[in-house]
């Protein structure tokens, strides 16, 4: 027998954030169970043991809008436990059926109760026609996979994005994308074309950044001659500017932009602090480990 070292087998490395229906099918052929109820996709991109400069701003504006449902807790914690800290563990990307689903935050106190909340996004992609197949916005888009890598949706003093279209079927040439600034103002209007591949076209923003940046944009797709709206995205930009008043009118935005949809907690037994959940007027919160998008759902794909 030959026994020359040659490859016997190729695999590719798969990104869960890019086709996790491949992922399932594996893993089903491999364990022969039934995966559909199985935990989301968590991309992790934030853990304590990580430098702290690995949190941009963004995510540190997110942490801050977080922690104002954590406030109420907090409280009534302090009148059982002394010297009351709360900890960010982890920050994961969250995804279901290959699609983001927003953010899941774990934080930690003192006593070792963890709680973890999830943020989404307020604002999808409408398409109101059959004519787009797909509408994405970001800034570090896979030229492989042909999928952005980003997908808060959320800029910090951006001076180039990326938009992504693909056409289902499109044989007009009466076509535009069309982006309105907070104000309404038209930043760029560009003539689309027919095209069997994606359109990836470069939105530039002013070379110097102004405080009339700030705010929820849109992008449009519509026919010229009727201004009929094909489809619609928003997306938000901030600055990147440290001043405090500005950051209370960031958390303002990212409360319009962004909702905590849902609260978690990993229950600690203690003579203190009796069934203090029951006490605060926060969402109401489950146990994580019964939550499919928690870090700390029990995950037959982890048990073979």
């Amino acid at each position: 027998m030959d026994t020359i070292d040659k490859p016997l087998f190729f695999a590719r490395k798969f990104d869960p954030t890019i086709d996790e229906t491949i992922l399932d099918w594996l893993d089903e052929k491999i364990s022969r169970r039934d995966l559909s109820n199985s935990a989301f996709y968590l991309q992790n991109i934030y853990h304590i043991n990580d430098d702290e400069n690995n949190l941009n701003k963004l995510l540190k504006l997110i942490d801050s809008y977080a922690r104002t449902i954590l406030i109420d807790y907090q409280e009534h914690r302090r009148n059982c436990f002394r010297n009351d800290t709360i900890q960010l563990e982890q920050i994961h990307s969250i995804f279901q059926s290959s699609l983001y689903q927003g953010y899941s935050l774990q934080y930690k106190y003192n006593d070792g109760e963890q709680i973890e909340i999830l943020i989404r996004l307020n604002s999808f992609t409408t398409i109101n026609s059959q004519q787009v197949k797909r509408f994405e916005i970001g800034q570090g888009l896979d030229s492989k996979e042909i999928v952005f890598i980003d997908r808060s949706r959320t800029f910090m003093e951006p001076k180039l994005v990326k938009v992504l279209i693909e056409w289902e079927s499109m044989t007009d040439n009466d076509t535009s994308l069309v982006i309105n600034s907070p104000s309404g103002a038209v930043l760029q209007r560009v003539k689309l074309l027919p095209s069997i591949e994606p359109l990836i076209i470069d939105v530039v923003f002013p070379v110097v950044s102004s405080p009339e940046m700030i705010g929820i944009w849109q992008m449009s797709i519509i026919k010229e001659n009727h201004e009929n709206f094909l489809a619609s995205l928003n997306f938000v930009v901030l600055l990147s500017d440290e001043d405090q008043t500005l950051h209370i009118r960031y958390l303002t935005i990212l409360k319009k932009f962004w909702s905590i949809s849902n609260m978690c907690t990993t229950n600690i037994n203690s003579s203190l602090c009796n069934n203090l959940s029951n006490q605060t007027q926060i969402i109401t919160s489950s146990d994580c480990f019964q939550q499919r998008w928690s870090y700390f759902f029990y995950d037959m794909k982890s048990d073979w």
